[in-house]
């Protein structure tokens, strides 16, 4: 099993080559145990088709088969909450939410991100922006509490491209917070600071 790079050449009789080809393809073998170590980060909840999200339960099934044991994907803010006070799983989210269910999967989630429908701050920084990403957050504990799911608390919260103006402690103050909420929602679930 593995990952390779394959390339075709087409010879005509004389010998004389008229075509070539490369392609990547991956040989898997199927697990009976999948190994709880290994998962993939699926993107189903981007609603993008060519991420998957119309082949949801067959890209699923086949990493279950792979012997992953997880998917990732989001559970962005703006998933949940499009406008303020008017709550619910979009049709992606939820589609991810059910096909790893489906497939005994488990889920790492990642929280976080901004919503320019409800706070006009891409991180939370005043104590109106903390109120509403708090309800966001318990929102999404109590919708998920039932379910086989860890936590990521803000993927990536450190790298360049994310510039927040926020400080370490900012961060850590906040995921103090959510790692409360999701705990008490769900004592089973892991909560993980951002990766």
């Amino acid at each position: 099993f593995g990952f390779y790079d394959m390339e075709a050449v087409c010879r005509n009789k004389n010998g004389e080559e008229f075509g070539r080809a490369s392609t990547r393809i991956s040989v898997i073998i199927p697990n009976e145990e999948p190994n709880p170590k290994m998962g993939f980060s699926t993107h189903i909840t981007k609603g993008i088709l060519g991420y998957g999200f119309d082949r949801k339960e067959e890209k699923l099934g086949m990493a279950k088969n792979a012997g992953a044991g997880f998917s990732r994907d989001e559970l962005r803010w703006t998933s949940f909450e499009a406008k303020p006070g008017m709550w619910g799983a979009d049709q992606y989210t939820q589609g991810w939410l059910d096909a790893s269910d489906i497939n005994h999967m488990r889920m790492y989630a990642t929280i976080g991100y901004g919503n320019p429908a409800v706070i006009n701050e891409t991180f939370p920084h005043s104590k109106e922006a903390v109120d509403s990403f708090l309800k966001y957050v318990s929102y999404v504990a109590e919708e998920t509490k039932n379910l086989n799911i860890d936590y990521e608390f803000w993927n990536e919260y450190n790298i360049s491209t994310n510039t927040y103006g926020t400080g370490a402690q900012e961060y850590v103050d906040l995921l103090k917070e959510v790692y409360k909420i999701f705990k008490a929602a769900n004592p089973k679930a892991n909560v993980y600071a951002f990766t």
